[in-house]
């Protein structure tokens, strides 16, 4: 029986960089002789496991290097058995040195980034980056993506079906290629392309979007339906109408809120978003909504959830499960509103985040500061109060006009 080659990958120490990174490389052993073909991969020591000759999970992107050092070995070892009479190792080195099939894949990469999405419980930009795999993989009718394979054309033509085919709009293409971008840029930083394919792509420009509000005398309709205790329907409305009496309480702060957030006729708490501290004045409309809810709360400790939106039996200590948890939630509830607006005679697309677009928009009209808004809203900023209400300014130049004129 022949003998056959072995393969060792090893951390080179005398080559280790200013940052104490060290080049892996693949010794090749065959009949007494040796070959070393660096791999192009550089790593600290510590992130190294000598034994089984992989790149320590806590390393960012052990998924991906560990891919590209198990693909070497396979086209070393395939190498091996095409060589024939010709097999040596340093013959082995020459064809690893001729890679074909050994491009690195954008989906691997890509799911480095998302361990790190779902580490710091990014939910929704977790959801976009699967939903871009999905729309790559029918654009391509390929599981594999080689970054070499994207380039402008590439780009261009995934643009065009985008548009022609999914039937995405203009606001999607822009989100979904600044998410593919971003990975583009970091792989060039990283030396594994050296071309950045967006250098010459005609960038999607983000469309102007208007957001949907309500007037006070359609709050007042929702507020007039006549709907059954204890349905969807009810629950749906109630936490809409809870938000906008609360400045816009932001869903997954409704979802979340608790008996011992009601405080001498105050709602505090902190948002998840920006974790900044909120205190709210409840009035009479907002002491109103919870009242319907005390009854049944007073079964449970201050500890319970004012709402009944989430499971009481669950700790919700994993956060990205939690956002999983409220985002479904929050579909529900939309999906209820848009039958609740219909019965309330409203055209517009209404959601959950409109109730806060709605109060934004009221407290503007009728004279708030914008120093009083941006404290209402939680914003950390006044700058993003500002483009926050730009979008209503068509109203307040309407009724200037109507003045000037009249």
């Amino acid at each position: 029986m022949q003998k056959l080659p072995t393969y060792k990958i090893y951390l080179d120490e005398r080559k280790a960089s200013q940052t104490g990174e060290q080049p892996l490389f693949l010794r090749i052993r065959f009949n007494r002789l040796k070959a070393e073909y660096s791999t192009g991969i550089k790593i600290l020591p510590t992130d190294w496991n000598a034994i089984k000759q992989q790149v320590k999970a806590k390393h960012r992107q052990s998924k991906l290097l560990n891919t590209r050092i198990d693909d070497i070995l396979h086209e070393a070892k395939t190498a091996a058995n095409t060589l024939g009479n010709d097999i040596s190792a340093s013959n082995i080195k020459i064809r690893l040195s001729k890679p074909i099939n050994r491009e690195i894949d954008f989906y691997a990469y890509q799911a480095v980034f998302r361990d790190e999405l779902k580490a710091n419980a990014y939910y929704d930009d977790l959801r976009v980056s699967r939903v871009i795999e999905k729309k790559l993989k029918d654009f391509t009718k390929k599981d594999r993506l080689p970054f070499t394979e994207i380039t402008t054309e590439f780009l261009e033509a995934f643009k065009r079906y985008l548009f022609n085919v999914v039937g995405n709009g203009a606001n999607t293409v822009h989100k979904e290629f600044s998410k593919i971008k971003r990975l583009i840029t970091q792989a060039v930083k990283e030396g594994i392309i050296t071309i950045n394919p967006f250098i010459h792509f005609q960038p999607i420009k983000k469309a102007k979007t208007e957001k949907a509000r309500l007037s006070y005398v359609q709050i007042q309709a929702i507020e007039a339906l006549k709907l059954k205790s204890d349905t969807s329907l009810r629950l749906a409305r109630d936490v809409f109408l809870f938000s906008f009496y609360c400045a816009g309480i932001r869903f997954g702060d409704v979802a979340m809120l608790k008996w011992e957030n009601v405080v001498d006729g105050r709602l505090k708490y902190s948002m998840r978003k920006t974790a900044g501290f909120k205190s709210i004045l409840l009035l009479p409309q907002a002491l109103e909504i919870l009242s319907h809810y005390q009854k049944e709360a007073l079964r449970f400790s201050r500890e319970s959830f004012i709402f009944p939106l989430l499971n009481t039996k669950y700790t919700y200590e994993d956060e990205y499960a939690t956002k999983r948890m409220i985002s479904s939630k929050n579909t529900i509830v939309n999906k209820n509103l848009k039958k609740i607006a219909e019965l309330a005679g409203i055209q517009e697309n209404v959601s959950f985040h409109v109730s806060r677009h709605s109060f934004a928009d009221y407290a503007r009209t009728k004279g708030m500061g914008i120093f009083d808004i941006s404290k209402a809203l939680g914003h950390s900023d006044i700058r993003t109060t500002q483009i926050y209400l730009k979008s209503f300014d068509e109203n307040s130049l309407d009724d200037s006009m109507s003045k000037l004129f009249n």
